[in-house]
């Protein structure tokens, strides 16, 4: 194996763990793939939400970490905050939103069950 080869090899292993289906992860969702312990009183690790955003659609956390535990908060205020720290994911459509944050709350389940 060349040396160029082993760069490409290694970059692809690194992007795979900061990528989830093709989209650079953010650090909530980094959060909930990494430290499954923290979680709310309803055993929720991450809740999402999409909106509307300067010509995009955006996921968005509802959950994130406050102090020593997290903060379920309101579709109006996570946004907000999101927005505030650029800390979102675009999509083109509403639809497209959905179905990644579900697909990386099934992801969540599965891993944590093993």
């Amino acid at each position: 194996m060349t040396k160029d080869k082993r760069k490409v090899d290694l970059k692809r292993k690194i992007q795979s763990f900061n990528t989830f289906r093709g989209k650079v992860m953010q650090p909530w969702m980094h959060r909930a793939r990494n430290r499954p312990e923290f979680h709310t009183k309803h055993n929720e690790s991450v809740r999402s939400s999409s909106g509307h955003h300067e010509g995009k659609e955006i996921l968005f956390p509802r959950i994130r970490m406050r102090g020593p535990g997290l903060e379920k908060m309101t579709h109006e205020k996570a946004f907000k905050e999101a927005v505030k720290r650029k800390d979102y994911i675009k999509f083109k459509t509403p639809d497209a939103a959905t179905k990644y944050s579900i697909a990386f709350s099934d992801s969540l389940g599965r891993r944590n069950k093993k």
